[in-house]
């Protein structure tokens, strides 16, 4: 797919028309909220620094966030009970979302001109990793979470971060474990 202005905000409309759907009433409020204060910036927000990442570019949060949801369901999803659908939406499309930053300050910022990357980690930003800095936007736009869906958003990443993982994901909900393996699949396919 091409991925130009007009492609970006399809793919913005259709996170938005997703969690309309399926969030709960409070977070489709919260949602609401963040939207506004974020704007453009949640808009064009990159997934990743570099290419050799995935969707080092323009609108690549939301099409990360819509691919890991794509990924999620052909896996997982059938015949699933109204929360356990509601839970995986809000995982799925709100995983990443720390890397939005904050209102005064993104994520990522540019590095043009640099050999291998084209987005630098904000310097300021970097004391949370992108879960932690996922949940303390989401508890600042008062987002409420099941535990289970805490649990998934913190171990996103697990897979990809953790060496010996092995050992510790067996006490993780299913949702954590059906969350990390959807995020490292839509990884595997946007790298391709």
């Amino acid at each position: 797919m091409k991925y130009n202005l007009e492609n970006i905000q399809k793919d913005f409309e259709t996170y938005r028309t997703l969690a309309q759907k399926n969030f709960s009433v409070n977070n489709k409020k919260a949602l609401t909220l963040l939207i506004e204060d974020f704007g453009e910036k949640l808009i064009m927000a990159p997934a990743s620094q570099r290419d050799d990442l995935h969707l080092s570019r323009p609108g690549g949060l939301i099409r990360h966030s819509l691919n890991t949801m794509k990924v999620y369901s052909n896996l997982f999803i059938s015949n699933a009970s109204e929360s356990d659908l509601r839970s995986s939406v809000t995982t799925c499309l709100l995983h990443d979302i720390g890397k939005l930053g904050t209102i005064e300050e993104d994520y990522y910022v540019s590095a043009e001109g640099h050999y291998r990357n084209n987005y630098f980690i904000n310097e300021k930003l970097r004391a949370l990793r992108v879960p932690q800095r996922t949940l303390k936007l989401l508890h600042d736009y008062s987002f409420q979470l099941s535990d289970d869906e805490w649990t998934a958003i913190t171990n996103a990443s697990f897979f990809i971060e953790e060496k010996d993982y092995w050992q510790s994901v067996w006490n993780l909900p299913d949702l954590a474990i059906n969350l990390a393996t959807a995020k490292l699949l839509a990884i595997r396919k946007e790298k391709a």
